[in-house]
């Protein structure tokens, strides 16, 4: 779900090129989970929770790399 969320920076229309560029998602271009049903606006309550779920599971990935790294040094000693 996350790898097919495009970030983009922006400015809006009637801001100056002098502004600083906003970083975010363009809402019609993204998952209903984060962009709402309509696709017209970023659901920060919905996106922190895919934020959480994906950290989570990183996080299981990171811990079962680290045992499987143990195991293969533990077997060279």
């Amino acid at each position: 779900l996350l790898n097919s969320i495009q970030v983009v920076s922006y400015r809006y229309k009637d801001e100056p090129d002098t502004c600083d560029k906003h970083i975010g998602l363009i809402a019609d271009d993204s998952p209903v989970e984060v962009a709402g049903s309509a696709h017209d606006k970023f659901d920060t309550v919905n996106t922190l929770g895919v934020l959480i779920k994906a950290v989570q599971q990183l996080s299981e990935k990171i811990i079962k790399i680290e045992k499987d790294l143990e195991g293969l040094h533990g077997d060279r000693i």
